[in-house]
């Protein structure tokens, strides 16, 4: 089953939105929020998760751990 977070991965990080998350990942900013046409994240440090989430279907928001978070995008290939 296709998860709100591969979802995410591959409709909404591309280059840019993968550079501005890994440019957080290494700044002392406790949020990013990461927008997408229909799927997006929030991201906090502090509480160490990734907030998925769907904009046409609110139900399908996604907590992740934000090791797992930064694994699946630094794994995603170079565009």
């Amino acid at each position: 089953m296709t998860t709100t977070f591969d979802l995410f991965l591959r409709e909404t990080v591309d280059a840019r939105a993968r550079a501005r998350i890994l440019a957080f990942a290494r700044s002392e900013a406790g949020y990013l929020e990461v927008p997408g046409n229909v799927y997006g994240a929030d991201l906090y440090r502090e509480d160490q998760v990734a907030v998925v989430w769907d904009d046409l279907d609110p139900t399908r928001e996604e907590r992740v751990p934000w090791d797992e978070f930064m694994q699946r995008v630094l794994e995603l290939p170079d565009p």
